[in-house]
């Protein structure tokens, strides 16, 4: 009975592996569809957190590490997904020809006999290759997602090796000092030195497919942490793949594809090419003008990181300014408003009540006070003159909901031709106290109206 079984889900297996080149052209054609999507969106995901969130570094560096992973694994299994899909065209194509003509009559060719012979014994048959191709796009298309399970692993480690010391960090701020705080000190630094090093042996290991899991004594001490990490970054997902294609080809081939496909990726991520070496990749200051400043020069996809003005040339005696509000002031702003606290005191803002659900919205209790504390944040200048008698507004900017101030320069007593507005901002220094920063200026050209 149990052979019947096992013969019946043989036969299912063979049948779906007959026929998985239609799965496999479907999946991969889908797949790089989204994936050219995600490539397009994920910069503006990226960008969009950068601006709207204030989290602590342990948050950020978790969420960019787990964005340089997704970014990474996008790229890679695009580039792999387009390679399958040209070889099972290949394929097609090769299976096609077979169709009408199965065998290559070298003899037709009327070759000398000679190339002939050599072209015997170098050309492979159609079936050969056919049956060549085949396994290079199943293996390829298999390899393209062990990559991504594998970034997806990397931005786990980098996830629990940030988790680990910030809970060290606030362990070791809440004791006391003194002989206790001293040993917790040297047993907590032993704990992150351990984890550390077995991480960099399971990475080492996974890249050089298998050098601990070589040796006997080795290997025995090797095993728990080869289970802690695998549990960790969730490896047991991926490692029928792995040992699958370690065991199909040789190892030194393997390595070398693996560390060349890791090299190119990365280089590509952090390389350009550019001819333009007369033209500087930062500018500073008033040499530079940035489209996302002008709201008639800004496109779709841009936002605003500073400060805006509607346009580079103008020709009317008031200038709209919006200034955006930038959450990673709050601290500063802490420190500014000492006489108000705003009604949403957390960064949750929850609808549950007791009595019931609401819109997540909080009505603040003097909107007045909260525009001051906003609007101490800030000096505006026109060419150096600092301007004391704006009237500013809370403003959400059309563009892309931007959140903050906005208010009118009049221009009737500024001079026709440049003009700069300069934005400036209060921050806080190493030893928290205030200073004022420049965070934005802004060129404009103002036409004569005789």
């Amino acid at each position: 009975m149990e052979n019947q079984k096992h013969n019946k889900v043989s036969e299912w297996l063979e049948g779906l592996q007959r026929e998985s080149w239609q799965l496999e052209l479907i999946v991969s054609g889908f797949t790089i569809f989204l994936l050219l999507q995600l490539v397009n969106i994920l910069p503006g995901m990226f960008l969009d957190f950068n601006i709207n969130t204030d989290f602590i570094p342990l948050i950020r560096t978790i969420f960019y590490s787990f964005f340089t992973a997704t970014l990474f694994a996008t790229k890679t299994l695009i580039v792999n997904l387009v390679f399958h899909i040209f070889l099972r065209g290949f394929w097609i194509a090769a299976l096609g020809l077979r169709s009408v003509q199965q065998e290559t009559d070298f003899d037709k060719l009327n070759y000398s006999p000679y190339f002939t012979d050599k072209l015997k014994r170098l050309v492979p048959s159609l079936d050969k290759l056919i049956i060549r191709l085949d396994n290079l796009c199943s293996v390829v298309f298999a390899f393209a997602f062990l990559l991504v399970f594998m970034f997806l692993s990397f931005a786990l480690w980098v996830f629990v090796l940030n988790i680990l010391g910030f809970f060290i960090q606030m362990l070791m701020e809440q004791l006391s000092s003194g002989f206790f705080q001293t040993v917790l000190s040297w047993v907590f630094n032993l704990i992150a030195i351990v984890v550390s090093a077995t991480s960099i042996i399971y990475f080492l290991d996974t890249l050089s497919l298998g050098f601990f899991k070589k040796y006997e004594k080795i290997a025995r001490i090797y095993y728990p942490i080869y289970r802690f990490w695998g549990w960790i970054t969730l490896a047991g997902i991926y490692r029928g793949i792995y040992y699958s294609l370690v065991s199909r080809f040789p190892k030194n081939i393997i390595r070398l594809l693996l560390f060349v496909f890791l090299f190119m990726i990365v280089l590509s991520q952090f390389s350009r090419i550019t001819f333009y070496k007369y033209y500087p990749d930062y500018i500073s200051g008033a040499k530079n003008i940035a489209h996302n400043c002008y709201d008639n020069l800004r496109g779709n996809e841009a936002k605003i990181w500073t400060a805006s003005i509607t346009s580079d040339v103008v020709d009317s005696d008031y200038l709209p300014l919006f200034i955006r509000y930038d959450v990673k002031s709050n601290e500063v702003l802490d420190s500014i408003c000492t006489d108000y606290n705003p009604t949403k005191s957390s960064i949750f803002v929850s609808g549950i009540q007791k009595g019931g659900f609401r819109d997540p919205v909080y009505k603040e209790e003097d909107p007045d006070k909260l525009l001051d504390c906003l609007i101490r944040l800030y000096n505006v200048y026109v060419n150096d003159s600092l301007q004391t008698d704006l009237d500013f507004y809370f403003y959400t900017h059309p563009n892309d909901d931007e959140k903050g101030l906005r208010t009118m320069i009049y221009t009737g007593d500024l001079p026709t031709g440049k003009n700069t507005i300069g934005v400036k901002r209060q921050s806080l220094d190493k030893e928290k106290k205030l200073y004022e920063r420049g965070v934005s200026t802004i060129p404009f050209w103002l036409q004569s109206r005789e």
